[in-house]
């Protein structure tokens, strides 16, 4: 009778407990993917906002840039008209959506986007307002940058880059990488601001090779993001001087050795 009431007390105990554990385990389980999957919401909608408001306002430079080609005073003014409003709503959400681009993708996806993709936006920006201020004007000599087809082929360097990170991004948030599953990420996978540069290459990256190349006594070049046979060559030519493999590609090597020597000139 006694062996009997210890199985029962054993039994009950023993239910009890593995129970109360499986229960929490299965509970711990379902909260954190209710947990993981309104994180990935949260970054999907994040993502969505910052993405439409790159495409607006490039969708609005390529207008004023094409009024521009085709000399189109009608077409430049209603161009400009709606990039400027399309300009108004970006800063307006400006820090915002760098703020959250930061808390959801991390780091280096701000940088890239703060310190690359906007930064090209504002200079595209300032050279086609340039050359609509000058339009007709035959007095007014612009640099070689405020030349429409180089802003052309900036626009479409910027498309690619943005394209790149869209990319980037999506696969962030499919694999549940985002947010406070961040650090879940591998850290070399897919980033699209390490890819390597090689002829025919365009992106906005290469329109800051471009600028270093100059800087290190390797111009002139147009700085248009277009890896063309002169930057090519620009790039031999560095790569010789300073020991590495001539191959003309901008890989890893390449890139920390030209940021050691724009450091020292600088």
């Amino acid at each position: 009778m006694a062996n009997q009431v210890f199985l029962l007390v054993l039994g009950f105990v023993l239910t009890t407990v593995v129970g109360g554990f499986l229960g929490f385990y299965y509970q711990r389980r379902t909260w954190d993917a209710n947990r993981r999957e309104s994180e990935r919401t949260a970054a999907a909608s994040v993502f969505d906002e910052i993405s439409r408001a790159m495409d607006e306002r490039l969708y609005r430079m390529r207008l004023v840039y094409w009024g521009i080609k085709q000399g189109n005073e009608e077409r430049i003014v209603s161009a400009m008209g709606k990039y400027r409003e399309a300009l108004f709503k970006w800063n307006d959400n400006l820090n915002r959506n760098l703020a959250l681009a930061y808390r959801y993708f991390g780091r280096d996806v701000w940088a890239f986007l703060s310190g690359v993709l906007y930064e090209e936006f504002a200079i595209i920006g300032r050279h086609l307002e340039g050359q609509v201020r000058h339009r007709g004007d035959p007095a007014a000599r612009p640099g070689h940058a405020d030349r429409p087809y180089v802003s052309g082929r900036r626009l479409q360097a910027l498309s690619n880059d943005i394209y790149d990170l869209n990319r980037f991004i999506i696969s962030m948030i499919q694999r549940g990488w985002v947010g406070l599953y961040l650090g879940e990420r591998r850290e070399h996978e897919g980033r699209p601001w390490t890819k390597d540069l090689s002829f025919g290459s365009k992106s906005t990256q290469v329109v800051f090779w471009q600028r270093d190349l100059v800087r290190a006594g390797h111009g002139p070049l147009e700085v248009d993001g277009w890896f063309g046979q002169a930057t090519s060559d620009a790039t031999k030519a560095f790569q010789d001087e300073n020991g590495l493999d001539a191959d003309g590609v901008v890989h890893t090597s390449t890139r920390s050795k030209m940021a050691e020597v724009v450091a020292a000139a600088s």
